[in-house]
């Protein structure tokens, strides 16, 4: 009979423990994850008339003055092609024929350019599938060499998480290189934080963080949310 009830709080104990387990994530689940991920990196760009001030609400005509920085460079890469308001360039300098009171008052509400943007052939030929004549997103590059150095499990409330570094390998596309990748190169690595959906029972990505191997991160996204701020 002692031995009968030691086997079934044995059992018991393995059928508890098993229904209290971190659900599983491997490293080859990972690398697939990431990947998929990292081949999908993209940077946006809008077409079409933009007024240049403190905030970007491309879809109602406004940029802000980084994005416009960015896309005066992405014209000098032969990406955008862009041009000028005339009349408004004429009355920033001064120019009394060229007055109205709406120039006035965009002036006033801090428009620094009022410009038109347009996609060359080779933004087309860079972007993600389903570009169109008013915006596309910039394929960043090739991923390759995806090796998963970290992968820990944590627990925040009642949310299975998993602390993931891996390292990898990029092929910049060439434009994008030169606007963002000479802070990164070809080695880089990703630190990422995924969460798992007991719905769904799927594991996503909620935050990460890019460096390069050899330097420190770009951003600290993943640790604040760790940290709970």
């Amino acid at each position: 009979m002692k031995s009968f009830l030691s086997i079934l709080s044995a059992l018991l104990c393995f059928v508890v423990g098993s229904t209290n387990a971190a659900p599983s994530l491997s490293d080859g689940q990972i690398k697939e994850l990431l990947s998929g991920h990292l081949a999908g990196l993209c940077h946006s760009v809008h077409a079409g008339k933009f007024d240049v001030t403190n905030r970007d609400d491309p879809n109602n005509g406004r940029i802000s003055r980084s994005t416009y920085e960015q896309y005066l460079q992405l014209k000098q890469l032969g990406v955008l092609s862009i041009s000028h308001d005339k009349r408004y360039e004429d009355y920033k300098k001064g120019g009394r024929g060229s007055f109205t009171w709406d120039q006035w008052l965009d002036q006033a509400d801090g428009t620094v350019a009022k410009i038109t943007v347009y996609l060359t052939p080779r933004a087309k030929e860079i972007a993600k599938p389903g570009a169109s004549g008013s915006y596309a997103c910039l394929k960043e590059g090739a991923v390759s060499s995806v090796s998963v150095k970290k992968n820990e499990p944590r627990q925040i409330g009642a949310d299975d998480y998993r602390v993931v570094v891996a390292t990898f390998r990029k092929e910049w596309t060439p434009e994008l290189f030169k606007l963002f990748g000479k802070d990164y190169g070809s080695e880089m690595k990703i630190l990422a934080l995924f969460r798992h959906d007991p719905a769904s029972g799927k594991w996503q990505m909620v935050e990460s963080d890019l460096g390069s191997q050899s330097g420190e991160y770009a951003s600290d996204d993943v640790n604040r949310i760790l940290r709970g701020k």
